[in-house]
């Protein structure tokens, strides 16, 4: 990652989208690890929690895929 406003950024979105799957906001945590993905993709926090979100839309093919 690098900067430490890169890491910032990255732990916020993180946090943000573990809290939104927490309270079943399936949809905008879904919008924030996919934010993850593309602005920090060589970090695997939007990975799994995209995986957790497909898991819960009970698309698990999917959430292996991006395992």
């Amino acid at each position: 990652m690098g900067t430490r406003s890169s890491d910032f950024n990255y732990k916020v979105a993180l946090a943000s989208g573990l809290k939104s799957l927490q309270l079943g906001r399936l949809r905008q945590a879904e919008e924030q690890f996919r934010y993850l993905l593309t602005r920090f993709p060589d970090a695997d926090g939007g990975y799994r929690g995209l995986a957790k979100v497909l898991i819960e839309q009970e698309d698990r093919p999917a959430a292996l895929r991006m395992l």
